[in-house]
Order: structure tokens, then sequence, then C-alpha cells
């Protein structure tokens, strides 16, 4: 049971003190609660070191919103990252606290349950019983027995057949089976579109054999393949088509999609004019005039003028 709520205390945001600062700034602070109550991290954020530009930007803050929630005095640099003040430590303790009692109880209720084999025989046999005895007849009780028996057997699965409790097929405290979820896989996970985060434990754990928990240079480039892909339709619908997991798209590396959309360079597309007849005289031209073998001669046009010119480079070229 993941947290997906968070309180502020009325006290805490009716201070003047909080209430002096600028809305964006407070709406920045509330964001970075948020994050807390999410993660349960007691209202400590790993040091900005801990998080990508990326992972910052995906919730809005900026670097230099950080500095201004410092000098507002809103958070705390501590240990290598950012304390956030006011957050409600007691109330997260507690929310634990109850989720462990809950976990518990289900637990309890899941180890008590009777195994299903086991009653399916004793039914079948009771109504086997049941039948044989009200006519009386032999035939009858063998036959109630016998299909009782059948029956209650086919009931269960191969466990049950022989009376073994069977464990349910997902923990009650909805866990991931012994893979440990780590940050960096929950900023990508909640970049993922809805449609995409199912099996989340699959995900994971493919996560974690790929070892890119600690790449922040590759989990950048996941943050902002997704940003484009969370906007394209295009390529939301034909993944979607397609049956794409979370799984599949860590596996097979799909943040290195192009972005039909990308905008290409203006210089990778530049290509150079072709300059006009006109232009071409002219550019010649100035090239003749400032020729120290044609001080004082008159411009005799384009196509004259690179006849002389070949000419005159074909004498030099001539001499010894």
């Amino acid at each position: 049971m993941a947290r997906d709520w968070f309180s502020i205390k009325t006290a805490r945001v009716r201070d003047p003190a909080f209430v002096a600062h600028p809305p964006a700034l407070r709406g920045h602070w509330v964001t970075l609660v948020a994050l807390c109550a999410e993660q349960e991290n007691g209202g400590f954020i790993a040091g900005p070191q801990g998080r990508s530009r990326a992972a910052w930007a995906l919730l809005g803050v900026t670097p230099r919103v950080l500095r201004n929630l410092k000098n507002a005095g809103l958070v705390k640099p501590e240990g290598g990252g950012l304390r956030i003040i006011g957050y409600d430590v007691e109330r997260e303790h507690n929310f634990q606290a109850t989720r462990v009692r809950n976990v518990e109880a289900a637990r309890k209720r899941w180890a008590s349950r009777p195994a299903v084999g086991i009653s399916g025989n004793a039914a079948g046999n009771a109504a086997g019983n049941a039948a044989g005895n009200a006519t009386g007849n032999a035939t009858g009780n063998a036959t109630g027995n016998a299909t009782g028996n059948a029956t209650g057997n086919a009931a269960g699965t191969p466990e049950e057949k022989r009376g073994e409790k069977t464990d349910p097929p997902n923990p009650p405290d909805g866990g991931t089976h012994g893979v440990v979820s780590t940050p960096g896989f929950e900023v990508v996970w909640k970049a993922f579109p809805p449609w995409l985060r199912q099996a989340k434990r699959q995900a994971n754990r493919k996560w974690s054999e790929m070892g890119v928990e600690h790449d922040d240079v590759t989990q950048e480039r996941i943050l902002r393949a997704l940003a484009w892909q969370r906007r394209s339709s295009a390529w939301q619908e034909h993944n979607k088509a397609r049956n794409l997991t979370a799984k599949a798209y860590i596996a097979n590396q799909r943040w290195t999609d192009d972005d039909p959309n990308a905008v290409v360079p203006s210089a990778a597309l530049a290509v150079e004019p072709v300059p006009s007849a006109a232009e071409r005289e002219a550019r010649f031209r100035k090239e003749w005039e400032a020729d120290p073998d044609n001080a004082g001669k008159v411009f005799p046009g384009l196509e004259a003028g690179l006849a002389d010119l070949t000419s005159r480079l074909a004498g030099r070229r001539g001499k010894p």
C-alpha cells in the first residue's frame, strides 16, 4: 500500500512568515512535501547530486528555485541532501505503523485459510453418503461417494488435492517479491504513460538487471525520451497496439526511439543558395579588379574576363 496522499499542518500554511513568501515559491515547497510523502523519506531528499537535472525538471524545480527555497528557509542543506522544513514526519510514522498492522492482520487471515482440496473431498463424501442413504441402495452410496470424491478432487490444484496450503498469487502488502524498488526506477516509473505502468515487479527486476540505477546520463535520456513519447499520440497508439510493456520498454531501450517531431538545427539544413549570373559577375569583377595585372584596365565582362584570366594563367604555367 503506497502512500498516495499527504498532509500539511494548518498552522504551517497560516504562519505569517510562510504567507509572506511568493505564491510560486510556496507551491514549489508543497511539491517537495508531496515528493517526500510519496517516497516516505522522512522529509529528506537525497542531495541534488543524487538526482539528475531531468528528474528535478519533472517536478518543475529548477536550480534557481532550489536556491530561492534555501534563501527563504523552506529547505535546508543537510548531509549532501535537502531537509524539507515543515514536513510532517509524525504523520508519516503513523501511516507506516498502520500499514504494518494491516499487513500483519492480512497475513494472519491468509495463514488461517482452509485447504480447498480437503474441503472439496469432505463435501463430496457427505453429498455422496447422503444420496446413497436416501435411496437405501449400496449402489447409491458408491456412486455418490465416487462422484463426490471426483468433484472435490477436481476442484483443487495438485497441492490442494493433497490438502496442502498454497500461497496467494500476490503478497497482501502489494510487495515486489524480493525485488527492492530504487529511487531512480521510481522516477522513471512515474514518468511512464499510465497505460504503460503495468507489471511493476517485472519492470523493476529488468531495471536492476540493466544496471542503470546509478547511471545519471542514461536516466536523463530516458526521461527526455518519455517526455516526447507521452506527447506523441502516434507513438502511444502504435505501441499500445503491440502490447508494449514497461519491462519490454526497459529491455529494448525504447528511449532510443527517434522523435519524429524533433527540431533539426537550422545549420544542418542550410543549403548555400546558387548565385545568380549578376552575383557571379559582381563577385568575379571584384576579384578581377583586385589583381595587380589588371590595374588601369576596364573590366571586360564575366565571360571575357574569365577567358583572359585563363589565358594568363596558362601563360604563367608555361614559363620556365
